[in-house]
């Protein structure tokens, strides 16, 4: 292994990229000279961090650390040298940190050339030391006053746009700070979508809840649609697409972190989407993701993510004997007794009964604006979690401006619960029960998913068994088994709020243990709601009960 020439460049923007930041940092003739000066070869590789910001140490996540990575790993010969446009390039961090940069390179013989200075830095010289620690010390500074300017600029710039300030057509005025989605377009100043990709991504969309993979929305971007300017080679990428179900951006919200805090933007963003296609989007997503298994599945209830225990929720699997016959069996309670006495059951009963029930209970497909339900129990959880977060950052860091934004998330928590909670009575389709089964396991297996949000099994004693289905659409059916014979199947409560409650672990497990699971079982009819107080169920605060002696 001999030394060599080595050349490194750095910017830190898009706006150094597509200037001339690059081109004369790579200066190939100073190079040459170099070379024949040290009569040192010059190696076929050109380092380049792009965009990588060296205040923030991003650079050392990319090529110039993999460069010192190598260095430790003894790839990188003794006596070569570095060439850099100045020694601001290999870092502007806080002095210790640069200074060790520095050090990585020269302690192992690295020879370091700053074309600004025309000056080789080298190991072990005293003079070198001195002159690389001014460097890096102003270096630093500049930056660190950059960054206060940067961030005092922007946060005047996000309560200029808070206080309703436009551009004269009446577009949001772009922010110098936070990274922009591919189909916005503020090459005037303004925040405006590009109409050729909000069509795109509304056709993504439709393309991605209708089931359509990746590939083929990749090969129709690719005929139809010019792509954006980072996409390398000029065509579209998977990458691209693959995350576009998680920028809320899409339904116009938008925000910008600011010293560990985040700054939410209201009508700063275009809306592409309304929310309710956006969490069908989002939907469809997550169950492309549940649908893949690894070889061919045996069973075409198990591996989906939604078929459970209903005692300790955890996921029914399936496996084989060797002579053809096929169980299903809670794997919590199969490795942990503590936490699930679990259960093992023949698989094929159980499948035979869930289709069955699903002649019954499935619609021929309809429009996606037909059905809500899904998205808004999506839209509820993440305004949620959202609101959790913005609780986190209240107080750690309290302000007049965050508490405004958490009462404007708890406000839109509340309206999402409503919706949604009246969704699950209101939103039924009329069109006509289809009874027609597919005939292969894929088949079922597509079929069980785009119908049953849930699938619970619970073992109510020996050999007896509880197969809860709860459909997308309406409600849910309940089947109950003795020795993998159906022996009832139906509602359990004639009220679909009623039912709804009972997926509730814990309001299941009273609904059990109160003997309501058994009256059901013996009568002829689902249980007469007015017979109960609602609030026997769902306040389990009084009730003091071991679950595990339900299952016996």
């Amino acid at each position: 292994m001999e030394p060599k020439i080595y050349s490194y460049a750095r910017v830190s923007t898009a706006k150094q990229l597509d200037g001339t930041g690059m081109s004369m940092q790579h200066n190939q003739e100073l190079i040459t000279k170099l070379s024949v000066k040290h009569s040192l070869p010059i190696s076929d590789t050109a380092m380049s961090d792009e965009g990588k910001s060296a205040y923030k140490g991003d650079h050392l996540n990319h090529e110039l650390g993999a460069f010192l990575s190598a260095i430790k790993a003894g790839e990188v010969a003794s006596g070569s040298i570095l060439v850099v446009y100045s020694l601001d390039r290999l870092s502007r961090l806080k002095l210790g940190f640069a200074k060790q940069i520095y050090l990585d390179l020269t302690n192992a013989g690295i020879s370091i050339y700053s074309e600004l200075d025309a000056k080789l830095y080298k190991a072990h010289d005293a003079g070198d030391d001195i002159v690389s620690t001014i460097i890096f010390e102003r270096a630093h500074n500049e930056s660190a006053t950059k960054s206060k300017r940067s961030i005092s600029s922007a946060l005047s710039q996000i309560t200029n746009h808070q206080e309703g300030i436009r551009s004269p057509e009446g577009y949001p005025i772009s922010l110098t700070v936070g990274t922009l989605p591919w189909w916005i377009d503020n090459s005037n100043g303004t925040i405006k979508v590009h109409e050729a990709y909000k069509l795109a991504i509304i056709t993504i969309v439709d393309m991605s809840i209708s089931g359509i993979g990746g590939t083929k929305i990749v090969n129709w971007l690719n005929d139809n649609v010019t792509p954006p300017k980072h996409c390398k080679d000029g065509l579209w990428k998977y990458s691209t697409i693959s995350r576009l179900h998680k920028h809320r951006s899409l339904i116009g919200e938008y925000s910008v972190k600011l010293d560990g805090i985040d700054y939410a933007l209201v009508d700063y963003m275009p809306v592409i989407l309304p929310e309710t296609k956006y969490y069908q989007f989002v939907e469809a997503k997550k169950r492309r993701s549940h649908s893949r298994v690894n070889g061919d599945p045996k069973t075409f209830i198990t591996g989906l993510q939604i078929c459970k225990c209903r005692f300790c929720y955890g996921p029914i699997i399936s496996s084989s004997d060797g002579r053809n016959k096929t169980t299903v069996r809670c794997n919590r309670g199969s490795h942990d007794k503590a936490v699930c006495s679990g259960f093992s059951a023949l698989a094929e009963p159980i499948e035979q009964a869930i289709l069955d029930t699903v002649g019954f209970i499935v619609w021929n497909p309809v429009e996606a604006e037909e059905d809500n339900s899904t998205a808004l129990k999506l839209a509820v959880a993440d305004a949620l979690q959202r609101l959790e977060d913005m609780k986190a950052m209240m107080a750690v860091a309290p302000s007049m401006a965050l508490a405004q934004m958490l009462q404007a998330l708890e406000a839109e928590a509340q309206t999402k619960q409503a919706e949604y909670e009246k969704a699950l009575i209101t939103n039924v389709t009329t069109t006509k029960p289809s009874a027609i089964i597919p005939d292969d396991v894929y088949g079922k297996r597509e079929l069980i998913r785009r119908t049953f949000e849930s699938i619970y099994i619970h073992k109510h004693g020996r050999s007896k068994i509880l197969i809860s289905l709860y459909n997308k659409r309406w409600g849910s059916i309940h089947i109950y088994m003795v020795r993998g014979e159906v022996i009832k199947s139906g509602s359990i409560y004639h009220c679909p709020v009623k039912q709804k409650e009972l997926q509730d672990k814990t309001a299941f497990m009273l609904f059990a243990k109160d003997g309501r699971l058994n009256e059901w079982i013996n009568s002829e009819d689902d249980l007469d709601i007015n017979e109960y107080d609602i609030d026997s169920i769902v306040d389990i605060s009084d009730h003091d009960f071991d679950v595990n002696e339900i299952l016996n």
